[in-house]
Formats: structure tokens, sequence, C-alpha cells
């Protein structure tokens, strides 16, 4: 069966799921999903629900989404502000031993960098650092989660290295934003029933059974569901911005800019447009998913050396198209730090092109290489009686008992 990559487990068994979606992102969620389902799979489609939730003003706005869960019975509430996210866990949490229900995490990341990130309890040190300096909790959580001491990490997921070099391109994160959602992580892992994760269980061996060891040591279990994505194939989507995108997707290297770009400045706000034209310029294929001004469009399309193929989107790409390629934000977040100390579109020109040279030279060739088997090791986990459907069917089956 060719199961939708984004909810697995209607192809599988015959739950009903709802998904809960920030209103500003609902429309485009719940149209991406739906590319999933061909009209011989409406019965499927049928047992999907996508749910908008209500948003505030910003990401640290609580406010809506206070109002929303204060019209729900609420059984396990602190008096620390923290916003929906955590709010909610901790309400589903309060509500397991009353239902006799289960809350799994899942976690949208590689599992290699749990150990860093979620095996300690920052909470308790956070406390202790603000009542010991006399700084506010938040300002303790940036400190913690954010500031580099320059002292060595130990994973058994990863070699040795840095603190620094955990987050080499970190961006700015405001301390609020640390001391309502990024410090509370371990204690989600840590009070769940188990983990689900879209990681692949061969993609990393050595972090697997670091992880399965890891929750084997409180009776719980790690479901490996990745990696599971059905790309389009360039079929026709009935957008030409779209379809064009998908056929760039089969050439074989495609620049994706993340829509994080800063526009703060001028010359920041160019970046995008600048990548764009130096690869087209070089004669390879790009798309691009950033928020381009308009304005800045024409100059740069219309260079002489610029070849057919370049395709700009609205500010979105389905993440089909954007699957097969590597982390696209880095490229947004490699170009804000290049600029961050002259802010000179010279410097993002000089840099990018450095890049684009090696990535079609002979190291791109070899990185290519040791890709394409490491892909097809990935594309194995769904195949008959693999790892990852035998895994997720077990945790399904075992759900519905």
């Amino acid at each position: 069966m060719d199961l939708p990559k984004h909810i697995i487990l209607l192809g599988l068994r015959p739950f009903k799921v709802t998904l809960f979606v920030s209103a500003g992102l609902w429309q485009r969620a719940a149209a991406e999903v739906a590319l999933d389902f061909t009209a011989k799979e409406n019965e499927l489609f049928s047992k999907l629900r996508v749910a908008p939730l209500p948003e505030g003003e910003n990401p640290l706005d609580s406010t809506t989404y206070e109002v929303f869960l204060a019209s729900e019975p609420l059984l396990f509430r602190e008096n620390l502000p923290m916003i929906f996210a955590v709010n909610a866990f901790k309400t589903l949490i309060g509500l397991k031993a009353i239902l006799g229900s289960k809350v799994y995490n899942w976690m949208a990341a590689s599992t290699s960098s749990t150990f860093v990130w979620y095996a300690e309890d920052y909470v308790s040190r956070a406390n202790e650092l603000s009542a010991r300096t006399g700084i506010p909790f938040d300002v303790a959580a940036h400190q913690l989660l954010m500031k580099p001491t320059g002292r060595v990490l130990y994973s058994p997921c990863l070699p040795p290295m840095y603190d620094h070099e955990l987050r080499p391109q970190a961006l700015p994160t405001p301390p609020e934003f640390c001391g309502r959602i990024l410090i509370h992580g371990p204690s989600v892992v840590r009070d769940t029933d188990g983990i689900i994760t879209f990681d692949a269980a061969h993609y990393f061996p050595e972090a697997t059974a670091a992880m399965r060891a890891w929750l084997a040591t409180t009776f719980r279990k790690i479901v490996y569901a990745g990696l599971r994505v059905r790309l389009n194939d360039g079929q026709d989507l009935g957008d030409e911005t779209i379809s064009g995108i998908m056929r760039l997707c089969l050439e074989p290297f495609k620049p994706i800019n993340c829509p994080t770009w800063d526009h703060d400045t001028e010359a920041r706000r160019i970046q995008p447009c600048v990548c764009v034209w130096l690869t087209a310029a070089e004669g390879y294929p790009s798309a691009s998913c950033a928020f381009v001004p308009s304005d800045l469009l024409p100059p740069l399309t219309t260079r002489p050396r610029l070849p057919a193929g370049v395709s700009l989107t609205r500010g979105t790409t389905p993440c089909s198209s954007a699957s097969s390629h590597t982390f696209p934000s880095d490229q947004s977040a490699n170009a804000i730090h290049i600029t961050q100390p002259c802010e000179t579109v010279a410097v993002v020109c000089q840099e990018f092109y450095a890049v684009i040279r090696g990535v079609f030279g002979p190291e791109g060739e070899e990185k290519r290489a040791w890709l394409d088997g490491l892909s097809e090791t990935l594309a194995s986990a769904w195949r008959e009686d693999s790892v990852a459907q035998t895994e997720v069917e077990t945790f399904l089956d075992a759900f519905a008992e």
C-alpha cells in the first residue's frame, strides 16, 4: 500500500485522527495533507480532521491559548506562565490517571541530539541559578541553554564537542522563549509513556541503540517511524509555480531557501535574490521558497546570464518537494550570520559563490554518492516487514488494546 506520508496510521489501522494546527498555518497544512490522498482514498481521508487552533500576536503571546484552554476542564495547572503547547501537555498528563489514557511524545528531530537537550533536568538548575544570583527564571534558562561556556559535552550519540559546536548557526533566542518552552523539553520526554520519532532507525544506529537502552530503564519504548515520505514525482498539481518546483526537484541538486530571511535591512532583504541569481548564473537549477520582495525581482531575474529553470514561489513549498534536499534553513542562517558584521551583499555573493562551486565540484560529487547510499538505506525503512513498518504496527496494535 502506498501510504500517506503525513498520516501513516490511517492506512494501517481503522483509527480516526485529529491534527491541531495553528490557525495561521491551518489552510496550508490541510491543503498539503490532502495532496497525500488520491481519489480512491476518500475513505481514508474521511478519517482525518485538521482543526485550527487560535493563536496570539506572536509565538510568546499565550493569552489566546489560555482563553482557549479555559473553556475546557483543566485538571493540572501551575502558576508558571507557559504557552499553549506546554500547558496542553500538562493537561493531558493530568488526565492520564483519570481516563486511563497514554500520552506519547512525537519527536520531530534526529535522536542523536536527544541526550544533549533532554536527558538533563534544566528546570532545577535554572531555579537554583535564579535563587543564587537573583536573575529572573527566564534569564537563567537562557544562560543554561544558549550561552556557550567552553565546556565539553559528552553524549552516547555524538562525539565529544564543545558546547558552542552544538549550535554553530544559532539564531537569536529570547529568554522568554527559553524559560517558557525550551527548558520544559526534558519534562515532556520524561513524563510521556514513550516516544515516536520520524527519525530512521538505520540513520544513526549508535543513537538508536542508546535511545532504546535509555528508555528501557523506565520500561518505555521509542518507535522509529521514519523515514516515510511519498514524493509527488513532478506530477501536475494545477499550479504552474509549484509544478515548476516539483520538476526542479528531479534535478541532482536544488538550493532551496527557507522563509526565515531577515528583512530588517535592504542588504538582508536582497539576500534571497542574490543567492538565487548566483546559482542560476552558474547554470545550476534552483528554487526559492523565501518571501522575496517583488520590487527586487525584475533587475535580478532579467540579467543576460540568467538561464531558464529558476522558480520563485509565493512563500511556501510542499514538504514533498523539499524532502529530498538537505535541511533548508541552514542557508538562510548562513546568510544572516555572514552579513552580521558588515551587512553587505558583496559578502553574501563571495561566500555563496564559493559554496556552490564546491557543491558542484569533486567534493560535491563525493558527498552526493555517499548520500545516495544513505538514501537507499533510509528508503528501505518502509518496505515489506521493515523496521519502521514493524515498529509502527506493533505500537498501534498495543495502543488499540
